[in-house]
C-alpha cells in the first residue's frame, strides 16, 4: 500500500484523535508521533517492534 505525500502529512492529525492511555511516567514522545513512525516503518516492510527499533 502506498500513501501519498498529503496522506502522510495528515497522519499526525488522524492519530491525534486516539486517546493516550499510557502512564505519565513512561511518556517521552507524543502518541501521534509514535504512531506515525510505526505506520511509516510498517509501510516500509518492518513487521515487528524489534525490526522498527533495529537501525541495521
Amino acid at each position: 500500500m502506498m500513501l501519498s505525500a498529503e496522506q502522510m502529512r495528515r497522519l499526525p492529525d488522524f492519530f491525534a484523535a486516539i486517546p493516550d492511555l499510557r502512564r505519565v511516567q513512561g511518556k517521552r514522545h507524543p502518541l501521534p508521533s509514535v504512531l506515525v513512525i510505526a505506520t511509516a516503518a510498517t509501510l516500509c516492510g518492518m513487521r515487528s517492534y524489534k525490526a522498527i527499533a533495529d537501525p541495521d
